[in-house]
């Protein structure tokens, strides 16, 4: 039996309606354009779904199935049940950008619109280049930009694939946390490598980056040819007031997304090692407030005499949050005692702002000039110094983790 013709029977089978159109021609794609390929649809009583045939006359080669299979994913996720973005017999998400095919791993996937950048996403790379992509940071978020607070420098992941060949285009990607970037606020990037940096002003073009949206910035590069290895960090700059009428800008994700000739010889160290040393958590594990400023939990020796390159701190907030503020008490002082009776303190951990309800705070702790090995942490204390009641500040937090990065 035609494969065309058993997906039907069993649509038939399942009472769902067939969309008009998609059952012409023996494998259910006899019109002639990729949408008709496959397509999404509903029913009564069953799930969004997509059909995608395999037969010759609907996917030819595994490159045109894996771009139908990204195009109706895209259009049942933005569109369930033909109500929603592009609605029935409207201009879906893939449809604004039919057969603009990408390689994203190897696999051949169509591009799709996105409303907010007026643009078809993923941005393409030159001709010829394959990319890599580098996650600097994810948080909850990562930083607040406000009046006081201008400055985000990330460096790039340690472990991450580079090469010596050129970079072919840097592309910066940013997520937006629960407050946006106003339309005319400004916000710079600096991408610094070995020898220089150069940046790129204004990254939003001035258009509102609004909450939980994800943005693309294409970032300059220098005029001479700039090895992939050799990129350092990435600096985020803004100059916007802050506080009730001036901007406030969440940043949850920041990533780059680095293009490369195809083919170039690529390297990538030896996955990072990261091992949790703490993890004390309860409903809550305290309430600091008035009369309670202080909580210490000792750290259990571990990873003897290894080498610790990194270590992070995450405090998560429950159900009552830290107002931060411009007091030093207002805020949150960590202190990671040593075996050696040496301390590590880092003060003002949320940089005098509030750690919402249920939101985590990453804190990295410094490493000494001496360095750092498993089995030298013996503590981790958090203190504050607010007053308490109706009129002060009250702060519960759920969970605390420690987690050391190993060479």
């Amino acid at each position: 039996m035609d494969e065309g013709f058993q997906v039907i029977i069993s649509l038939i089978l399942l009472n769902v309606a067939l969309p008009t159109g998609a059952s012409n021609g023996p494998d259910i794609c006899g019109e002639t354009g990729s949408h008709t390929i496959a397509y999404h649809w509903w029913g009564l009583n069953v799930p969004n779904f997509a059909v995608l045939p395999t037969a010759p006359g609907c996917a030819s080669n595994f490159a045109q199935f894996t771009s139908s299979f990204s195009h109706e994913d895209v259009e049942m996720i933005s569109d369930p049940g033909q109500v929603a973005h592009g609605g029935t017999g409207g201009s879906e998400l893939a449809d604004q950008c039919e057969g603009q095919n990408i390689s994203w791993k190897g696999f051949t996937v169509q591009r799709y619109r996105s409303d907010n950048d007026n643009l078809c996403w993923p941005l393409t790379f030159p001709d010829g280049s394959s990319s890599t992509t580098w996650v600097l940071a994810e948080g909850s978020p990562v930083i607040r930009f406000t009046g006081s607070v201008h400055t985000l420098t990330l460096n790039v992941p340690v472990n991450r694939l580079v090469t010596d060949a050129r970079a072919t285009e840097v592309q910066l990607w940013i997520q937006t946390g629960g407050d946006d970037l106003r339309g005319g606020s400004v916000a710079n990037a600096t991408l610094t490598f070995v020898g220089g940096s150069v940046a790129t002003p204004n990254i939003s073009g001035g258009t509102e980056w609004g909450n939980g949206q994800t943005h693309i910035a294409r970032l300059t590069l220098p005029v001479n040819a700039l090895p992939v290895q050799n990129i350092q960090s990435l600096t985020i700059t803004t100059n916007f007031g802050g506080g009730i009428s001036g901007d406030n800008w969440n940043v949850n994700a920041v990533a780059l997304m680095v293009g490369f000739p195809t083919g170039s010889k690529t390297s990538q160290p030896a996955p990072t090692v990261i091992h949790t040393w703490l993890d004390a958590s309860g409903g809550p594990l305290i309430r600091f407030t008035g009369s309670v400023h202080d909580l210490v939990v000792p750290v259990p020796a571990q990873d003897q005499g290894k080498t610790v390159t990194a270590l992070n701190l995450i405090i998560s907030t429950g159900n009552d949050d830290l107002r931060g503020g411009s007091n030093p008490g207002d805020n949150c002082d960590v202190t990671v005692t040593l075996a050696n009776g040496k301390s590590i303190t880092v003060t003002n951990v949320n940089h005098g702002q509030s750690l919402n309800n249920w939101t985590e705070l990453t804190v990295g702790v410094p490493i000494p000039a001496g360095g750092l090995k498993g089995g030298a942490v013996q503590s981790v204390k958090l203190h504050t110094g607010f007053g308490g009641g109706i009129g002060g500040d009250n702060w519960n937090v759920q969970r605390l983790q420690l987690k050391a990065t190993l060479q």
